[in-house]
């Protein structure tokens, strides 16, 4: 919990804007993930891959898409070139944009939600008795959609050259005008790739409104 509130154990505070939503996001995690892992040992008799590995995995994909990664940037292992490590220092600095973290914030819960569509098609008690072919399909779903949306975050909403406020700001128009879905992840990335595409300088699809 002391990446969502400032402690004398930790140097990092999130921004205002993101809160609510790494708080929901880590909550998802807890409510709709960890049942997966409540088994029978029986369930488990045989299997090449334990349960213990099998929920470190789902662990480690799930949060390596945000948490993971913000933790290890900020307050760990600082590497240099790290676009994550760029929203901790433009925050301490100030600079981090409400609009670029409320865009953050949209990617994650355009995370969750995919994730949760995944989980309807295999409830606990279908995963408990999947073979481990269809257990590292299963896994590879959502290890596929967290780290889309950790690709949207890390490599455009955070590079050091994503600086265009005014593109931000048309990127959240867009995500709210209707007809636009519940993938924000793929909405932001493919909007954000036409932005760089064509020289930070394209009309948003849907907008009026050129980004420069």
């Amino acid at each position: 919990m002391n990446l969502l509130f400032r402690s004398p154990e930790s140097r990092f505070e999130l921004p205002e804007a993101l809160r609510e939503p790494v708080r929901r996001f880590v909550l998802f995690y807890y409510d709709n993930l960890e049942p997966y892992f409540v088994v029978p040992d029986e369930a488990m008799a045989g299997r090449k891959v334990t349960l213990r590995q099998w929920k470190f995995q789902l662990l480690n994909d799930y949060l390596y898409s945000f948490l993971k990664r913000l933790t290890a940037s900020a307050e760990v292992y600082p590497s240099r070139g790290d676009p994550l490590k760029v929203l901790v220092e433009r925050h301490e600095r100030g600079l981090l944009r409400k609009e670029q973290a409320i865009l953050v914030g949209r990617v994650l819960a355009s995370i969750t939600a995919e994730i949760r569509s995944i989980l309807r098609e295999a409830p606990p008690s279908i995963f408990a008795r999947m073979d481990d072919e269809a257990r590292g399909v299963f896994i590879g779903e959502i290890q596929s959609a967290s780290e889309r949306g950790g690709r949207v975050i890390t490599d455009f909403l955070c590079n050091e050259r994503f600086r265009a406020e005014r593109l931000e700001v048309l990127i959240l128009r867009y995500l709210d005008q209707d007809g636009v879905n519940l993938d924000v992840a793929r909405e932001v990335d493919e909007a954000t790739k036409l932005w760089i595409a064509n020289g930070r300088h394209h009309e948003l699809p849907g907008t009026d409104v050129e980004a420069v």
